[in-house]
Formats: structure tokens, C-alpha cells, sequence
């Protein structure tokens, strides 16, 4: 992340973690739809924050409304931080909750970079939502413990892989 870049982080336990490794002088604009992520984002002292705010979901801490893509439009993302809760390769990239889908999408398709966040336990994994395939992400960040198909795939799909 560089001076003067917006950047979208999802909802999920892995993102926040992401925020911790951000330096507190970088100015930049961090996009969110997230409880815990907005509270690790509001100690950036130099961070601009626009929170897509609308009903929240306690269970996973998300907000969602259906401004939220009308405040997406108006936005051009260089970075898009996105989380899973199953990878698969014959299923593809999915979540737990359908009202997830459609901001995933739209960052996956507006940023400049997409970044796919999963640990190991996330591969393998098929849950309920669909909303992308591993191919449509430019880089993985995993752990060293993905399986190794997924590895060569990842790699094979052109995308980066960093453990």
C-alpha cells in the first residue's frame, strides 16, 4: 500500500490483522463494511475511512445495505483485501453468507489488485455462497500449510502465491 491508495477491506477475523501491518504515518483511504475492521482501521491516524454502513449482521459484524454498491461505484480501488471461508478447486472461492456476494464481487472487479486472504483451513472447504473462482484473484495469501494442488494452481492461474 502506497501514499494516496484506497483500499477495500471485507469483513472476516484474518482482515484486521492485515490493518496491524499498515504503518500509522501512511495516508491512504481504506473502504470497509465491517465492525471489527473499522476498529482497527480508526487507529490509523492518517487513514480516511468510508464505512458502508447499513443493517449489521452481529454473527459475522458486517453492515449491508443496498447503497452500499451505489457508494462502491463511486469509488476506484487500487487494493481489495478479501476473505473466504472455503476454497476449492472444483468449486471455487465461497463465504458463508449470500448478502457477502455482491461487495465481494464488485471489489474483486473494480480494484486493481485483488488479494485473496485464506489459511489453510479454508482450503478444501466448499460453504454456501459462491462468489468467485481462484483465477479472478491476482495474488493468495495463505500460510505454509496449503495443500500443495493448491499451490500449483494458484501458480499456474498466474496469479502470486505469498506464504
Amino acid at each position: 500500500i502506497r501514499p494516496g491508495d484506497t483500499v477495500f477491506f471485507d469483513c472476516g477475523t484474518t482482515i484486521p490483522f492485515v490493518v496491524d501491518f499498515i504503518p500509522d504515518e501512511l495516508e491512504f483511504t481504506a473502504v470497509c463494511n465491517s465492525l471489527n475492521v473499522l476498529l482497527k482501521l480508526q487507529q490509523k491516524p492518517n487513514c480516511s475511512i468510508v464505512l458502508c454502513g447499513g443493517i449489521f449482521h452481529r454473527k459475522n459484524q458486517v453492515f449491508e445495505s443496498h447503497a452500499e454498491t451505489s457508494i462502491l461505484d463511486g469509488v476506484r480501488l487500487t487494493w481489495a483485501f478479501v476473505s473466504a471461508a472455503g476454497v476449492s478447486l472444483d468449486c471455487g472461492v465461497t463465504c458463508f453468507n449470500f448478502h457477502e456476494v455482491e461487495v465481494k464481487q464488485k471489489v474483486m472487479r473494480q480494484a486493481r489488485q485483488s488479494l485473496l486472504l485464506a489459511d489453510h483451513s479454508k482450503f478444501d472447504a466448499v460453504r454456501t455462497a459462491h462468489f468467485g473462482a481462484l483465477s479472478d484473484f491476482h495474488c493468495v495469501v495463505s500460510d505454509k500449510k496449503i495443500p500443495r494442488s493448491y499451490r500449483e494452481a494458484i501458480e499456474a492461474g498466474g496469479a502470486q502465491l505469498v506464504l
